[in-house]
């Protein structure tokens, strides 16, 4: 080597007389001057070796590039080597080959997660949609739950649940047989006379039920207003006579046909008639107004008692499930939500709002239907 410039001897880490005295192939590994010398003999135009094992004066190795080319002197022809050191760049391809595999390993557990994630979707959906069909398909018994329930709340001086009286007449039992037992056959009918009387109390909602519990179609055709009103009052009237109301009906003089499902129609007339049955107890006027009009394509049936009225703050809290006024065991605060849900179904609305002379007005609105021809 004839001559090294500073640069040179500051990579290598060599002294300029030091490495004057070196060959040249003597500045890289053993592996690499085979390919080194190989370039240092070839002729024509620059030629790089992007990437070789250099040596430094203190054995440590570097990696560096390697660009030989041939000058041509007026005393012959020399060869130039100009070294560059790569240090940085391998370093910095090394940071981004590890960013590269964090940035895989994230992908890779993102993907996992997502695959997861999409799984958990899918079972979610499937439940869903389980869930969806299910719901569709017991609607109806829902329904004729929710009937039965209104019926054993409204049942002539019933106020408990169908199991209270069971466990009254199972206790009735237990103290008659214990009395016959003991000869004291007085006290024992008096046992019997009482589960008697909470028998016939059962079999009076047992027949309330079998005339309000029948099945629902599910479609919505054209329904007459006044047989539903008259169903209406023919299974509240133990209710209406026990409570010494008045129930008017008044209807328009000719017949009002609404797209509705007549059963579901005569419970939700149930239901809110009765609960004004309940809101004009103890007052001096009991009379419930039902009245109905056609507008256009909507009809409207109000429901109007002279009770107290309901206190501004629960108007639309009433329709919640679970929400009640009444005293314990008098209702579990469904039946206005449930009669709600049904109007929906049936494209029309319930709502409630307080009469400026008293009392509380239940306004029920569905679509009007033409009347079905005669004798379909």
């Amino acid at each position: 080597m004839e001559f090294v410039n500073g640069k040179a001897l500051e990579l290598l880490g060599y002294a300029e007389q030091e490495m004057k005295g070196m060959r040249f192939v003597d500045c890289f590994e053993h592996k690499a001057r085979t390919r080194v010398e190989a370039t240092l003999g070839r002729e024509g135009p620059v030629v790089t070796l992007e990437e070789v094992e250099g040596r430094r004066g203190d054995g440590s190795v570097i990696p560096v590039e390697v660009s030989i080319g041939t000058l041509r002197l007026a005393g012959g022809r020399k060869r130039l080597v100009t070294l560059h050191d790569i240090r940085f760049l391998k370093r910095q391809e090394a940071e981004l080959r590890q960013a590269r595999d964090r940035l895989e390993e994230r992908v890779e557990e993102r993907t996992r997660d997502l695959v997861a994630t999409n799984r958990r979707l899918v079972r979610e959906i499937d439940e869903h949609r389980g869930t969806e069909l299910a719901l569709r398909q017991t609607q109806d018994e829902l329904i004729q739950a929710a009937k039965m329930a209104a019926l054993g709340q409204m049942s002539t001086g019933i106020s408990h649940e169908l199991n209270q009286p069971l466990a009254a007449i199972r206790s009735y039992a237990d103290n008659a047989r214990a009395l016959i037992g003991k000869q004291r056959l007085e006290d024992a009918d008096w046992n019997l006379e009482q589960i008697a009387g909470l028998t016939q109390r059962m079999a009076q909602i047992s027949a309330q039920l079998k005339v309000f519990s029948r099945k629902t179609s599910g479609k919505l055709v054209a329904v007459a207003l006044t047989p539903v009103m008259e169903t209406m009052e023919k299974i509240l009237a133990p209710q209406i006579r026990e409570a010494g109301a008045e129930v008017i009906v008044d209807l328009p003089g000719v017949e009002c046909y609404v797209c509705a499902d007549m059963v579901k129609l005569e419970q939700v007339m149930v239901n809110l008639v009765g609960n004004a049955l309940h809101a004009v107890e103890g007052q001096a006027l009991r009379r419930i107004t039902v009245t109905a009009e056609a507008e256009g394509e909507t009809a409207r049936v109000m429901i109007h008692d002279t009770g107290a009225g309901i206190a501004p703050q629960y108007l639309e809290a009433v329709f919640d499930p679970f929400f009640t006024t009444k005293e314990e065991g008098r209702g579990l605060g469904l039946g206005l939500s449930i009669s709600r849900r049904i109007v929906e179904g049936m494209n029309g609305t319930l709502s409630a709002e307080n009469d400026v002379d008293g009392g509380a007005v239940f306004l029920l609105t569905l679509p009007v239907c033409a009347a079905p021809p005669e004798g379909g």
